[in-house]
């Protein structure tokens, strides 16, 4: 669900509910913020003992508007 905070959008998805197997992960999280300007989304995947297997470590992909 993505929510507005001020004059942008935030969402993502519940913790562990979207289940994966890619890369050996049990589950996958996705974040995402979408501005006037940018989007950046975070997806990583976590194995069953919650240890990050594959995806950004420390922060999104960050997708600016070209003018």
């Amino acid at each position: 669900m993505l929510e507005k905070k001020g004059n942008y959008y935030t969402g993502s998805t519940n913790e562990k509910e979207c289940k994966s197997t890619i890369r050996g992960a049990s589950y996958a999280t996705s974040e995402v913020t979408i501005k006037a300007n940018e989007i950046v989304s975070w997806d990583r995947g976590f194995d069953s003992k919650n240890e990050h297997v594959w995806g950004a470590e420390k922060a999104g992909y960050v997708f600016k508007r070209l003018k």
